[in-house]
């Protein structure tokens, strides 16, 4: 029985390392984002997800394309020159911090022109450097050839 275990005990030791020895580094994922694009739209000022929506949109900056975020609900806040926001986990910082690296690098920043009169917001009460605009505006943008949509 002693001998018995102590195979099954060597095999479960080495079964990992059979394993492991024949896998290949992951490469690095790359695309080209020329003439393509994203068009995040955010609602939401939680921090895991608005930061989350923030870095995907800057990575697509980063990597050639073209981003467009456009914050509407609560994620209006988000762009607010005043008020405190809690820091994305993973980078630390604020997203309004975050949204204003991502315009730097040539991405827009929509706030929803409709969410921020009932909202008693004016364009002075926001970052510099984000627009307000009607839904036309932002459903003309939506539909780009070769642009991404997605939703936070």
């Amino acid at each position: 029985m002693k001998k018995v275990l102590m195979l099954v005990l060597i095999a479960m030791m080495t079964i990992p390392l059979t394993l492991t020895a024949g896998e290949k580094k992951v490469k690095k994922f790359e695309v080209n984002m020329k003439n393509k694009g994203m068009f995040v739209l955010l609602t939401t000022k939680k921090p895991a997800k608005a930061g989350l929506a923030t870095a995907l949109a800057t990575k697509t900056l980063i990597r050639g394309g073209k981003a467009t975020i456009v914050l509407s609900g609560s994620g209006l806040k988000l762009a607010l020159k005043k008020g405190e926001l809690k820091n994305f986990p993973p980078k630390k910082v604020s997203v309004r911090k975050m949204l204003k690296a991502f315009m730097k690098k040539g991405g827009r920043v929509i706030v929803c022109a409709m969410c921020a009169k009932h909202s008693g917001l004016t364009k002075k009460d926001f970052i510099e450097g984000t627009e307000l605009k009607m839904s036309d505006r932002v459903l003309e943008q939506m539909y780009q050839k070769n642009w991404k949509v997605l939703s936070f």
